[in-house]
């Protein structure tokens, strides 16, 4: 049994940092991108315990959970005040008014009244709860008869729940965080050779949002792939592998609130890796 307490800090990112306010044109209005000098590194007490049994040699099974209070995320701001204030004035936008989901400035571009998108970084008021939940197998079977000595093979499975809510009320969201993901691994090993098979997957998980004027939250659709991997010692200083990946040819697939509204679809395809490696 292992248990460990800690706590964390994490300094904003170089890009998250804009020590300026910007204003750029665009084709029905501007954009506008509010600094951010003011962020401080967010924060995480952290609690974690775990149950893990080796069964025997190069095997294990195991049981952990943790718990993790952040305080102070870096995340998108979403003031309605902040990004569509009524006096614009000094960023030379003239004054604002919400208008069902965008933001009109009383300056006219096209002898339409400006559209105005805004985004910015804040740290967030509220903390942020996440309880997660992960089990393990691993197992070797060289204690079965040739040629079932050879074969191994490792399940790995993970629950995470984020609880709290952002500044307007709406449940809080991790970006890149899924609420359950898993992976699935069979191999064939020898002194010579080997042979693993692998399948991973992840629900869906959202991206880092952008302000409430710059179009909504995109999320990444849930998908699972395969792939594979072999190698052959010729000596014992040569070797060769290849390696397979997305052998399922999934696609990865940004959607927008809905999945029957997509942003972005990107295909890799099945991808290959011839690889040798010597030893002197």
């Amino acid at each position: 049994m292992r248990g460990a307490a800690y706590r964390t800090f994490v300094r904003p990112q170089p890009r998250q940092v804009s020590p300026t306010t910007l204003v750029a044109s665009t084709a029905n209005g501007f954009n506008v991108t509010f600094g951010s000098l003011g962020l401080h590194p967010y924060e995480a007490d952290s609690y974690d315990i775990s149950l893990e049994w080796y069964n025997r040699a190069d095997s294990l099974i195991a049981l952990a959970a943790y718990k993790k209070k952040i305080t102070g995320l870096i995340g998108p701001q979403t003031d309605i005040n902040v990004l569509c204030r009524a006096d614009a004035t000094a960023l030379g936008l003239g004054h604002l008014t919400v208008n069902g989901t965008s933001c009109l400035s009383d300056i006219l571009v096209n002898g339409n009244p400006a559209v105005i998108t805004a985004t910015g970084n804040v740290n967030q008021e509220r903390p942020i709860e996440v309880t997660g939940l992960e089990f393990s197998l691993q197992q070797n079977l060289d204690f079965l008869p040739a040629p079932w000595n050879h074969f191994g093979g490792a399940l790995n499975f993970s629950l995470a729940d984020i609880d709290g809510t952002t500044v307007a009320g709406t449940p809080a969201t991790l970006p890149g965080v899924s609420k359950r993901a898993g992976n699935f691994i069979t191999y064939y090993e020898t002194d010579r050779f080997g042979v693993r098979l692998v399948y991973n997957y992840r629900d869906k998980y959202d991206l880092a949002a952008g302000g409430t004027f710059s179009g909504a939250a995109r999320s990444v659709k849930a998908r699972g792939q395969i792939d594979a991997s072999a190698s052959f010692n010729v000596t014992p200083h040569f070797s060769v592998a290849l390696d397979a990946f997305n052998l399922t040819e999934e696609l990865r697939v940004e959607y927008q609130t809905v999945e029957i509204i997509p942003r972005r679809a990107d295909f890799d395809g099945r991808t290959f890796q011839l690889s040798l490696r010597a030893d002197f």
